[in-house]
């Protein structure tokens, strides 16, 4: 990602309120210290107090201290501050430090993404097209110069869920993708379906078995994204990813499955 360059500028007030990724990543952010900002009273004046400058403190508290300090402030009426060891905070100070910390969240997503977007990855020979470098390079700015919480019109996402759902693969996996293709191309008898973590496939399966197709083979293998919670096995969905893919072969003569899974986990519920 060419275009985009760490550590490299300031948050200043204009930014901070309409900050896109990309300016999360650029601009460097304090690090969280909590030992900083001890001693945290609340304050009630008639005048209005010199506050703090939230773009230049060499530390930022947690954010759960700031949701705290807000809560008291809200609370409390007019005219209050949080008065601290490192300087005296009202509401405007403490929304500024909390959109930091939004900030300093989108700043590590990003380093990941730069990160994969940076790789190699060995390509199968049989992979005809690929992505050209322009529509990789549209898909970058839209991730990175969109405000970071503004919805795309053209597929109704945040730039941030763009990321999850393409940069981290919620969505899905391409190499199982292509070796179910593969394997299902390479004999008749049985078909193969990846299910991913948003429990969808393509749109040809479905079309192919619709309607009591006489042409519908013998056997099955999906391959299906699963997980693990204190409930049990679940298989992977669009509001909650799996952490890995198992196996179930299904034969329809035989009425017989078989499912198997490297880590010994049982079915899913």
């Amino acid at each position: 990602v060419s275009f985009i360059s760490h550590n490299s500028r300031k948050f200043t007030p204009h930014i901070i309120n309409n900050f896109s990724r990309g300016d999360a990543f650029e601009c460097a952010i304090p690090p969280t210290a909590a030992k900083d900002w001890n001693s945290a009273t609340l304050a009630c004046y008639s005048e209005s107090q010199q506050v703090l400058d939230p773009f230049i403190v060499k530390s930022i508290p947690s954010e759960n201290q700031l949701h705290s300090w807000k809560r008291d402030i809200n609370n409390n009426g007019r005219m209050k501050y949080i008065q601290t060891y490192s300087g005296t905070l009202d509401i405007n100070c403490i929304n500024v430090l909390l959109k930091l910390h939004t900030a300093k969240n989108i700043q590590a997503a990003v380093q990941q993404e730069v990160n994969w977007f940076s790789k190699s990855y060995n390509k199968p020979q049989t992979v005809s097209q690929h992505p050209p470098y322009s529509s990789i390079a549209d898909f970058q700015k839209m991730l990175y110069l969109n405000r970071y919480d503004a919805i795309c019109n053209e597929n109704g996402m945040t730039p941030m869920e763009l990321a999850m759902g393409c940069v981290n693969r919620w969505l899905s996996s391409d190499h199982i993708t292509w070796m179910m293709k593969t394997l299902t191309e390479s004999q008749n008898d049985t078909y193969c379906i990846f299910l991913n973590g948003a429990l969808n496939t393509d749109p040809k399966t479905y079309r192919r078995f619709r309607n009591g197709n006489a042409n519908l083979p013998s056997k099955f293998i999906f391959a299906l994204n699963v997980g693990r919670d204190e409930r049990g096995t679940f298989l992977g969905a669009d509001d909650k990813r799996g952490c890995h893919w198992t196996l179930c072969h299904v034969d329809i003569v035989a009425k017989k499955i078989v499912y198997g899974d490297s880590l010994a986990w049982p079915f899913p519920s």
